[in-house]
């Protein structure tokens, strides 16, 4: 099943469940649409959620380069949508065949216990696993730092997952947005859930919002927010209002400890999380696809550029 048609099919589960009392209707097409969904489905056996991986994600994790940094502050926002970095992976070569065994996890369907099993002893046996001294390559200080951890491969492995969920999820809102022109914001209502994530559960704002160029989920490490794409009659149907304007929650400051430069950050966001990676990487992909264009003959262009038009518009 690919992205359209896993799209197609929340489609008609949605129109399905507007049929419903509102108070079960909503409980399928939170089931259908979380990324917390599709980063679980590679935490249990395939088949139990989706039957493969959307290549939308895959393309968008396929299309990332190779960063080494020795801290997760060395790289933050759209940086992370260009280049693949684990922080204090040095090693380029270790960090190509991190990145290339994720790629090969998602192609084929592999559960977070799986790939661990497989990358763990590739770490060991390269000397990236436990608590070690390393050179700050900022400082020239030698400290001790964990490296390699079941805890750090979770994380590793789930942010980088929902991450390209969410970016190839956009490239189907923008596709449906003359369709389906609002996104409902979707928070896992649990223990673990960030208060802030929990108040803007169940916000509906239009597709194009500039709300979602900031707060557009995953919004913070481990978070398992997503978002469901609605039009007007199922927003009626699940009882819903589209909002009159964006939750508030101000800002804070933040001190970049590598750069020592300050930043606002949206309150409920994590540093690094407050831009949506769909949108940067449907940029780049325009870009790319303009600059091939002008490559072709004046009448192959021009038809080319009056194809994008038509088929052209969405949430960008």
């Amino acid at each position: 099943m690919s992205v359209t048609d896993f799209m197609r099919s929340l489609g008609r589960s949605r129109r399905q469940a507007a049929q419903a009392p509102v108070a079960e209707s909503l409980r399928p097409v939170r089931a259908r649409a979380s990324v917390a969904d599709f980063v679980e489905y590679f935490s249990i056996p395939t088949g139990d959620a989706f039957d493969v991986p959307p290549e939308e994600a895959l393309a968008f994790f396929r299309s990332k380069g190779l960063q080494a940094t020795f801290s997760w502050a060395d790289m933050l926002g759209e940086a992370h949508d260009h280049a693949f970095t684990v922080a204090k992976m040095m090693d380029v070569d270790m960090l190509g065949q991190v990145h290339a065994s994720m790629e090969s996890a998602m192609a084929n369907g592999v559960h977070f216990k799986e790939w661990a099993d497989e990358i763990t002893p590739i770490l060991q046996a390269g000397g990236w696993w436990g608590r070690k001294e390393v050179v700050d390559p900022l400082t020239g200080k030698t400290i001790v730092a964990q490296l390699g951890s079941p805890a750090r491969l979770e994380t590793i492995f789930r942010t980088n997952m929902a991450s390209a969920y969410a970016a190839g999820q956009w490239q189907e809102i923008e596709g449906q947005a003359g369709r389906a022109p609002y996104l409902l914001y979707d928070a896992v209502d649990d223990h673990r859930t960030r208060p802030e994530h929990r108040a803007w559960d169940g916000t509906v704002l239009p597709a194009y919002h500039s709300w979602w160029r900031t707060h557009y989920p995953p919004n913070g490490w481990g978070c398992r927010c997503g978002v469901i794409q609605l039009d007007a009659e199922e927003v009626e149907a699940l009882g819903l209002k589209v909002s009159a304007k964006a939750p508030g929650g101000g800002t804070y400051r933040w001190r970049n400890p590598r750069t020592d430069s300050v930043v606002g950050v949206p309150n409920g966001l994590e540093p690094g999380f407050d831009h949506n990676s769909g949108v940067s990487y449907l940029r780049d992909l325009k870009r790319l696809l303009a600059e091939k264009i002008e490559q072709l003959p004046a009448e192959l262009a021009e038809a080319a550029r009056r194809g994008l038009a038509a088929g052209g518009g969405g949430a960008s």
